[in-house]
């Protein structure tokens, strides 16, 4: 009975511990000593790439919610996703997995070095952030043409908003009308809901609750909370979960009218949350579209992740799913090409997937010819061609498959 009750005061604990970022050398101890404990569920998940016509099978260790995540993202049909069991953290070992083209493992901080030894690439959770010392006039710019439309088209939608401060009827509202019933239809099975108490102790702690109105009535929102000057937009929500509102633009007038308030309010930073480390993810694609920067997303991984023996579909998976990792210590983004680029390709995959605060952005071209190599290239940025590859854990299988592997690192 003992360890029951110790297990559910870490479900309640955990998630306002790392929410606050206030201890690190104690998340730290945490993550060391009660990770061991914990239990963890692996799955099997099979079905055709995103884009292609090739099976490929997954296996993945984590929680039943990032299995879907991750299946969403990476397939375009799912066969099956079937539970092979939940044994300890501590019982799981790198070098005796069950056979699978790849293998992702939702593996916490302490418990990283055994994967990367044994070359594993850690792909982190990614905060997004916005300069807010910026004129709304400049931030717009740096935003894409698609979201500069969307912005545009919000003046004939006759929005207006309000702030909510300490109000538990408003919490209340906003959790239960908006917020769970938006991520439940947008997310499905992968939906991860922040507990009440934990959204209450935030919005309790210098928070507030940002409401889109139209007509007088609520209908899209955003819980914040502050830190110095630096404005956290913890959760989003649309009532009743509505695509019509979302349409509507009901949930990007919700973060304009934030970004507003907060400048007006003297913030200078807006962290708009972590988010998976794929550059195809929606979410991902959405604020890096408000021209927003990645940071490291301190003490959180989604995942380790490998490939057996890469193969067409394996290897469809990574050309369809650019993304980040951590590096000695610093991130940066890949993307894979089956085939020789040129230079015009390069100054687009360049343009299209670095994002400021990126240590570099690597390019890795595979393919079976002998035909010569491009000239290096010079476009407003620093390119090298590396010969020592940056990434064995990609590079060096592909080159014993008998592929001609060029790698590409860009840094600003």
């Amino acid at each position: 009975m003992g360890r029951g009750i110790f297990r559910k005061a870490i479900v309640l604990v955990e998630p306002l511990l790392t929410r606050f970022h206030l201890f690190p050398f104690v998340m730290h101890l945490y993550d060391h000593f009660c990770g061991k404990i914990q239990k963890v569920q692996v799955f099997l998940i099979k079905g055709i790439v995103e884009n292609t016509n090739y099976p490929v099978t997954t296996l993945f260790i984590g929680c039943e919610e990032s299995a879907h995540q991750l299946a969403y993202l990476a397939y375009s049909k799912i066969e099956k996703i079937v539970s092979l069991g939940k044994p300890l953290s501590c019982q799981i070992d790198p070098s005796h997995l069950p056979e699978a083209e790849i293998i992702a493992v939702n593996a916490k901080k302490p418990f990283l070095n055994k994967f990367s030894e044994r070359g594993y690439l850690l792909l982190p959770y990614v905060s997004f952030s916005l300069d807010l010392r910026q004129s709304i006039g400049h931030i717009m710019k740096r935003s894409s043409r698609r979201r500069r439309r969307d912005l545009k088209k919000l003046e004939r939608f006759n929005y207006s908003y309000e702030i909510s401060r300490d109000s538990k009827k408003d919490l209340d509202f906003f959790y239960w009308k908006m917020y769970i019933p938006y991520v439940t239809n947008r997310f499905k099975r992968a939906a991860k809901f922040e507990t009440y108490l934990g959204l209450n102790a935030l919005y309790r702690r210098n928070g507030g609750i940002l409401f889109v109105r139209k007509g007088g009535k609520p209908i899209a929102g955003i819980l914040f909370s502050m830190s110095g000057e630096t404005l956290h937009a913890l959760r989003s929500g649309v009532y009743e979960g509505d695509h019509d509102l979302l349409t509507g633009l009901a949930g990007q007038a919700a973060l304009f009218f934030l970004i507003d308030w907060a400048k007006a309010n003297g913030m200078t930073s807006l962290d708009y949350g972590s988010t998976l480390p794929f550059f195809s993810d929606g979410v991902f694609s959405y604020k890096k579209e408000w021209g927003m920067f990645v940071e490291d997303h301190s003490n959180q991984f989604f995942c380790a992740l490998k490939l057996n023996n890469p193969n067409k579909g394996s290897l469809a998976f990574l050309q369809q799913n650019p993304f980040i990792i951590v590096d000695n210590g610093v991130m940066k983004g890949v993307v894979l090409v089956n085939h020789r680029t040129t230079k015009k390709e390069l100054q687009h995959i360049f343009s299209k997937y670095y994002i400021p605060k990126l240590d570099s952005l690597i390019v890795i071209t595979y393919d079976s010819s002998n035909t010569a190599v491009i000239n290096e290239t010079e476009f407003s940025t620093r390119t090298q061609k590396l010969s020592a590859k940056p990434i064995p854990s990609i590079c060096l299988p592909l080159q014993k498959r008998g592929f001609n592997v060029e790698t590409y690192t860009f840094t600003n």
